[in-house]
């Protein structure tokens, strides 16, 4: 099944990019298609979501930062000792690095990167 991970239309920053960039790495996202809009029926439709929908959800997959009350940082989701406040990218790292990082090791192992 071919998903689809959402992010906003217009302008685009490194925070977003690199979040689909990373969520693409990933084997169980790497076919997903992704989607540039803000019009919340259609992210709702989306698989993932980053940068945009003024939510942040893990469980629901719902990655944005943009929130007025948002303090998350890697300390606060206690995944490293940083207090830097996240971008939509960083939470992504947060809850996919370590998974990131295993499965391109083992992709460069197999191809000799």
């Amino acid at each position: 099944m071919v998903g689809l991970i959402g992010t906003h239309n217009g302008k685009f920053h490194c925070d977003e990019v690199f979040a689909c960039f990373m969520l693409k790495r990933l084997n169980q996202f790497r076919d997903y298609n992704v989607l540039r809009t803000r019009d919340p029926a259609t992210l709702e439709t989306c698989e993932v979501v980053v940068d945009v929908g003024g939510v942040y959800d893990h469980a629901k997959k719902r990655y944005d930062h943009h929130q007025k009350e948002f303090n998350e940082t890697m300390q606060s989701l206690g995944v490293l000792d940083f207090s830097t406040k996240l971008s939509s990218a960083g939470l992504i790292y947060a809850h996919y690095g370590r998974q990131l990082i295993a499965e391109v090791m083992i992709s460069c192992a197999q191809s000799s990167c």
